[in-house]
């Protein structure tokens, strides 16, 4: 840890790493309501495991703090 923050020391290069994870991420949002298919094929090719009916959520968010309030 260095100023409080997890990183994995053995990746040289934790941006171009992380570049992938966000253009995916990208795609996800962008795929219309009417293409739930792409969407639950997206989530099982992304997560271990996926019950579908439990993400109540359009769109992940990341990088900014999401109350409650605001998702309605």
């Amino acid at each position: 840890m260095v100023k409080g923050i997890i990183y994995n020391p053995n990746v040289e290069d934790p941006a171009k790493e992380q570049s992938g994870y966000m253009e995916r991420l990208w795609e996800f949002n962008q795929l219309k309501p009417s293409e739930g298919d792409k969407k639950v094929k997206y989530m099982k090719e992304t997560f271990a495991e996926v019950t579908i009916g439990e993400h109540d959520r359009e769109y992940f968010y990341r990088d900014e703090k999401i109350d409650g309030e605001n998702l309605k």
